[in-house]
């Protein structure tokens, strides 16, 4: 049996079958139609996997047994697996042993034991689909996030992701926020930022110090009215007003002072005994800075 082109450009599957006086009887079938369907299923698959291989992040989509049905090159570049653990077929577990040899997650075990337990581990996300991403490093610095979903099929699709330039921008962001902790903590001033809505936005060790306040109470994004209502009750503002209606409009009134800054900066002494100059200013956007300066010193010159 063999298939051929007819000068009509129809497709033929020719069958010979002999007979008993030697000759041969030819079947001729028409399959012009199947093999335009296999053309278009080779077409379809060539524009898929061109597509999948210009695709910035990596895919891998596996059976039910962990096996590969596809993988684009970005893929295989993130595992950097030889050829033949990229194609289809290949299994899973047989990259992630190579990889573990390699030494892409830490030493590889002398103990095959632990040695295969590693290489199985690392196959978690695969089997359990839709759990948190995993986050690596790769050889070369870069940083990758792979996630996967379960198909309807029982397989599971991988997606790695280059997230190099958020991590750095994480970093660079930590690094300044540490930088920015770093400076307001060592200021001689008391500082804290309140948002519109009376929140702590940011805020210095040296105003918990200079008010005695607990590190519980005064946190980024502590309700104001809370650390009020504690300095209200501890006696900070005079005499301590009654609890309820009483304590809300000191609480409201202290607050319409403080959202509401103007005027001249204000000299008061605080419970922790620091004779503090406040000072008071509303930024465009509602937020008010409040700045609290030690004069005891100068006071008590």
């Amino acid at each position: 049996t063999y298939m051929r082109q007819a000068p009509s450009g129809k497709w033929l599957d020719v069958k010979s079958i002999p007979v008993a006086t030697g000759g041969a009887v030819l079947m001729y079938r028409d399959i012009t139609e199947l093999k335009q369907r296999e053309q278009e299923l080779a077409a379809a698959r060539e524009t898929q996997q061109l597509i999948l291989d210009h695709m910035t992040d990596g895919v891998v989509l596996m059976d039910q047994d962990l096996r590969l049905k596809l993988a684009n090159r970005a893929a295989t570049a993130y595992n950097d697996v030889p050829p033949e653990l990229a194609r289809p077929g290949a299994s899973a577990l047989d990259a992630m042993r190579y990889r573990a040899r390699r030494g892409d997650f830490g030493p590889a075990p002398d103990d095959p034991d632990a040695f295969e337990a590693l290489a199985q581990s690392r196959l978690r996300l695969a089997r359990n689909p839709g759990d948190a991403p995993e986050l690596r490093q790769m050889a070369n610095g870069d940083w990758v996030e792979a996630s996967a979903v379960a198909t309807p099929d029982g397989g599971v699709l991988v997606v790695y992701r280059n997230i190099t330039a958020l991590k750095q921008r994480e970093e660079e962001l930590a690094a300044a926020r540490a930088t920015h902790e770093l400076v307001l903590d060592t200021m001689t001033d008391g500082l804290v930022l309140w948002s519109a809505d009376f929140r702590v936005r940011l805020h210095n060790r040296q105003l918990a110090r200079f008010y005695a306040l607990p590190a519980e109470l005064i946190r980024p994004g502590s309700d104001g009215r809370d650390i009020l209502r504690f300095m209200l009750r501890r006696g900070d503002y005079g005499p301590v007003p009654a609890e309820g209606p009483e304590l809300d409009t000191a609480v409201q009134r202290a607050v319409e002072r403080i959202l509401h800054a103007a005027g001249d900066p204000e000299v008061r002494l605080s419970t922790a005994g620091y004779w503090m100059e406040i000072t008071r200013q509303r930024l465009a956007d509602g937020s008010v800075l409040t700045s609290y300066r030690n004069v005891t010193r100068l006071k008590a010159r």
